[in-house]
Formats: C-alpha cells, structure tokens, sequence
C-alpha cells in the first residue's frame, strides 16, 4: 500500500502463508478505492525461495521477511537473476538482522542506513546496468512502532 500511494504503477507482494495472503487482499480490496486505477497490483503466494524476480530494474523491500538460511537462498536466486539479466536493484531492509548475508552476495555497490518512524532502514542499492517495480516480502505490521 505504501508503494501505491508513493506512485509506483506495478507492485509484487510476495507471502506464504496463506493467511497473511487473504490479509493482504483484503487490505489491498479496501485501500483500492483510493488508488488511480492505474496502478497493477499482484500478490503471489509462494515461498520466497522458489520467486522469479521480474528482468527489470526493482526495488525489494524486505520487512522482517525470514530466517538467514532463507534469506541466502532469496540472495543467491536474486544475485543469479542480475547474472542473467543485469539491471538496477534497490533493497529496502527494514532493522536489518543479516548483514553478512547480505554483504556476502556481492550485489549491491552502497548501503545507507535511516530511521524513521522508530524504525531503521538500511536501503542496498546496485546502479550498475540499467519502469522500475517493488517487491514486497514480510509479514510484520508496518504501523509505526509505539
């Protein structure tokens, strides 16, 4: 929702648990009466290790998304997906937990760290290579914390 409402016209919401899903839905159903009817919304139900991330330029956002093995495995598909087709990637990480990680891959050229709202983002960007369209992994609330 919040990607809709910062102007992006694609946007993938990627869940697992089938609950979390229909929440989603649900969620996206009741916000869609404020969105421009332009804008394509897809909410896939897979397991993170097993997406397919688009050939273009993408921003990801990660909201307490997983554990480090599968956080790797997410990693390893998306640093193999640039190999393929390299382009720009943007990572949002919100109170990012595996660092090394994501250091490991090699992918992304700068990090820069932000708060806001009580949270902390640390936003991973690789510029080499060049629409551009979030992916949403997580299933933490996203309010501001209290």
């Amino acid at each position: 929702m919040v990607a809709a409402a910062l102007g992006f016209r694609e946007i993938f919401g990627v869940e697992f648990v089938p609950g979390f899903l229909e929440q989603a839905r649900r969620n996206m159903a009741a916000f869609r009466k404020w969105l421009p009817g332009d804008i394509n919304i897809h909410l896939i139900e897979c397991n993170a290790t097993d997406y397919v991330f688009p050939h273009r330029d993408s921003i990801i956002y990660f909201c307490d998304p997983f554990s480090e093995a599968v956080l790797r495995k997410v990693l390893e598909n998306l640093r193999l997906s640039l190999r393929d087709c390299p382009r720009r990637i943007w990572m949002i990480y919100v109170d990012l937990l595996f660092r090394e990680a994501v250091e490991a891959t090699g992918i992304f050229d700068d990090a820069k760290e932000y708060v806001y709202g009580g949270y902390h983002f640390t936003v991973f960007t690789r510029k080499r290579e060049t629409g551009t369209h979030p992916i949403l992994f997580g299933t933490r609330n996203a309010m501001p914390r209290q």
